[in-house]
């Protein structure tokens, strides 16, 4: 058919770096799926993560909106908290107290949980002692503008209860330590659904994209098959090459439907709901098929671009 306009290969010159570029594909997709492996302990850490919350809730003996709470009140207290620990004015100065005993329980867990050696706990060590010294300066400080009655006891005291009780806490009042142990969980599965959410995505994007090469390629083999039933080719080539064409792409379309077998497989254990890639493979055909057969992964973007313009 010498009237029909060849469809655009302009990134296939049906040669030797055709093996080259198939490679080039493949590597990318195995990289691909090596995400998926942190896709899958990201979501084994969600699951790990909400449990523990669960968990924390009963020890605690609160609710799911109690946490939320929580998580409010440390918000509003670390937003009330003065910049610095040079602070003259006794609400700020409670808010500096409790800060800095805080920060220093929390790096006295940190010192052992996640260092091994003595040489590396030093530096640790002594931002703990200089937080020390601001804690015992701010408590100084403190009792001088309060009656005794309403003192704060010594750094070492205070820094040896689990829970510090501040002279100007109620009798009722959850300690900051508590509330500080919810909003840190709470944060984390946050950022873990969060991170998820992105991967699932990138996933199903993936899948979309594998999808909708493999059904231009399909096409192209069609339309070859066509013309060679009515014996025509375009390009002004022969038949014989016009064949080895569709041989190549067949071959290139093989390459492709292992790619998304390996591909779908992998996902689907990872996606908490396997039937998401299904809804992707409905999409995708047209907006790779007026585009370059080869596609990497990168180039996406800019045909969907390129379609909206």
């Amino acid at each position: 058919m010498a009237g029909r306009q060849a469809p655009r290969r302009t990134s296939l010159n049906w040669d030797e770096s055709d093996t080259d570029e198939d490679k080039e594909e493949i590597d990318k997709v195995k990289a691909k799926l090596s995400e998926t492996l942190q896709a899958k302990e990201t979501k084994k850490r969600t699951d790990e993560m909400d449990k523990d919350i669960q968990n924390l809730q009963t020890k605690l003996q609160t609710t799911e909106e109690g946490m939320k709470q929580w998580v409010k009140e440390v918000e509003e207290w670390a937003a009330s908290s003065p910049k610095s620990t040079n602070c003259q004015v006794q609400q700020g100065l409670q808010r500096v107290m409790e800060g800095l005993a805080l920060k220093i329980k929390q790096r006295k867990i940190e010192l052992y949980r996640t260092i091994d050696n003595n040489k590396d706990r030093k530096p640790k060590r002594d931002i703990i002692a200089k937080n020390k010294r601001k804690l015992e300066e701010a408590i100084a400080v403190y009792n001088n503008l309060v009656p005794d009655t309403e003192a704060v006891d010594t750094a070492d005291a205070v820094l040896s209860q689990d829970f510090p009780i501040w002279p100007w806490d109620s009798a009722s009042t959850v300690p900051l330590e508590t509330k500080k142990m919810a909003f840190d969980k709470v944060m984390l599965l946050s950022r873990l659904r969060e991170e998820d959410g992105i991967l699932i995505k990138e996933m199903k994007n993936h899948c979309r994209y594998l999808t909708g090469s493999s059904r231009a390629v399909q096409r192209e083999i069609q339309q070859i098959e066509k013309d060679l039933c009515k014996q025509s080719c375009p390009f002004a080539m022969s038949l014989e090459a016009y064949e080895g064409l569709k041989d190549l792409l067949k071959k290139r379309l093989q390459e492709m439907e292992k790619q998304m077998e390996e591909a779908f497989s992998t996902y689907r254990n990872v996606l908490m709901d396997p039937t998401a890639l299904q809804e992707e493979d409905n999409e995708g055909e047209e907006e790779v098929w007026d585009a370059e057969i080869c596609l990497t992964l990168d180039d996406t973007d800019s045909s969907d671009d390129e379609k909206q313009d």
